[in-house]
């Protein structure tokens, strides 16, 4: 395995619009060919927030599909999320898949009443880190952004290197949108890659905007409303050396176990 200060990966996000599964498969052996190994595609791309029993078994037939593909290749595939239903619940469910297997299954905990998704789906937990490649992944769905308590559990509890923030996040809301990735990637002094549908859907409109952001905050990737693949390179030596500078998690701790709460 690498030293994981030698380390450079390369990410692709799938920026696609809604219910283009074929597009979505195409895209996907796109990104395998140019050798990306992390791929994440939108939240609920192919389905939408209403889980209809055929748009829950759409799901399924779709995952496995992506389990297929992805045996012969060492990348890991987050394919978006989906409607997964539990017995009496429904999920906003993101996998990770790798060689084949799912290998980290995220529930989306904070659910976005405004547009009624606490009708249908259930809420699931914070975030976790997985390995990959001897790297911390984490996953985070679209409005949980908003959320400082996301990202300060993840930080305390196992640090990662990299957030995938996967979304369906309407452009006039973009400014939040990319304000809120590069915040988070400053104040977690990891990489935050945010990948998000386009083209217009229903009544809500989508422009993309999926973007990259390094640790100092730095835009690393900015893709604009077309479809595709949009790769960067992250050098994970910039992580390591910056918090080595401003020891950040560090503090958090001396604070809490030195300080008079």
């Amino acid at each position: 395995m690498r030293k994981k200060s030698d380390m450079k990966i390369k990410v692709g996000l799938v920026q696609i619009s809604p219910n283009e599964e074929s597009t979505a498969l195409t895209l996907i052996k796109k990104a395998l060919s140019s050798k990306c190994e992390i791929i994440a595609l939108p939240e609920m791309w192919l389905t939408g927030f209403i889980p209809t029993e055929e748009k829950i078994n759409a799901s399924k037939d779709f995952i496995k599909k992506v389990m297929e593909l992805s045996k012969n290749h060492d990348a890991l595939i987050i394919p978006g999320s989906f409607p997964v239903k539990e017995g009496p619940h429904i999920y906003n469910t993101a996998f990770a898949i790798h060689k084949g297997e799912i290998i980290h299954i995220r529930k989306k905990f904070y659910l976005f009443s405004p547009m009624g998704e606490t009708k249908y789906f259930s809420t699931g937990s914070y975030p976790e880190t997985f390995e990959f490649k001897g790297l911390r992944i984490a996953i985070v769905i679209c409005y949980e952004l908003r959320f400082p308590d996301i990202f300060l559990n993840l930080m305390l509890k196992n640090t990662p290197d990299i957030v995938l923030v996967i979304a369906q996040w309407p452009s006039k809301r973009r400014y939040h949108w990319i304000t809120l990735l590069q915040g988070r990637a400053i104040e977690g002094q990891y990489f935050v890659a945010g990948v998000n549908v386009t083209k217009p859907t229903g009544k809500l409109s989508f422009t993309g905007d999926s973007r990259t952001f390094s640790p100092l905050g730095n835009p690393l990737l900015e893709a604009g409303e077309e479809e595709g693949v949009f790769v960067c390179e992250l050098d994970i030596k910039e992580i390591l050396n910056y918090r080595r500078s401003i020891p950040v998690l560090e503090d958090i701790k001396r604070a809490q176990r030195d300080g008079d709460f």
